[in-house]
């Protein structure tokens, strides 16, 4: 659902290359009235946050009830005000949020999501890792999305919050060694950002760890097995949680 036309084909080529069937809606009339809608199947809805003259926040309710089964997601113009908006959107129940630009990888990642939740019902995961080291963050990275996790890296605390700070969070991984800000700083913000979040402390020090507010903790360099059993312990704790 996008008002302007070449953008909606262009995302919508994106989509369909990655093997979606996909129809184009541009205006709220043909979303309310148009019959073709109405008889068919939906897996997923994305809606531009600005769809035309209507708030796409308006069009989420009546989204839902139309397509109780379907995958909601809010796509925006990368602009830092937008944030306010898109997290306003998961709280009233997009599963997703997406800023503009996006790239094929990141329709790819939409893709799989949509598939999880209409086979099993429900989305992967979300483990964000928060480690200045490259390297380090592409291991744990690419494991974590191997054993079937939605991961995102940043270098620092603020730089995840900065861009990701509207977008649901269930793992922080976190390196307690960084220049910017101490590992019981990040911690403390990571609570403050994402509530129901868990947090695992890249640290030996399990006392350290604790001390700091963290749910957990592994060693580093830490084995693929220890990494992948801790995070899926706490990601699938039932936490009571408000998405951010």
């Amino acid at each position: 659902m996008e008002n302007n036309l070449d953008q909606a084909n262009y995302v919508g080529r994106l989509f369909s290359d990655e093997g979606g069937l996909v129809e184009i809606v541009t205006n709220a009339a043909d979303f309310l009235c148009s019959p073709r809608l109405l008889e068919q199947n939906i897996d997923a809805v994305l809606i531009d946050v600005r769809f035309g003259d209507v708030s796409g926040l308006s069009l989420i309710d009546p989204l839902v009830r139309r397509w109780p089964k379907a995958i909601i997601g809010m796509i925006s113009a990368n602009v830092s005000n937008d944030n306010e908006v898109l997290a306003k959107a998961r709280e009233k129940g997009a599963h997703f949020v997406l800023p503009k630009p996006f790239s094929r990888m990141d329709v790819e990642s939409i893709m799989i999501d949509i598939r999880e939740f209409r086979d099993k019902g429900e989305m992967r995961k979300h483990v964000i890792i928060i480690d200045e080291n490259p390297a380090a963050s592409v291991v744990a990275r690419n494991l974590l999305k191997a054993a079937g996790f939605r991961v995102t890296t940043f270098q620092d605390g603020f730089e995840a919050v900065q861009k990701f700070s509207y977008d649901k969070v269930d793992v922080a991984l976190v390196d307690m060694i960084m220049r910017r800000m101490s590992g019981a700083e990040m911690i403390s913000l990571i609570h403050d950002v994402w509530a129901g979040a868990s947090v695992i402390a890249m640290t030996v020090d399990s006392n350290l760890a604790k001390k700091a507010g963290a749910d957990a903790n592994v060693p580093k360099p830490f084995s693929p097995q220890e990494l992948i059993s801790v995070v899926k312990e706490l990601a699938n704790k039932d936490y009571f949680c408000l998405d951010c």
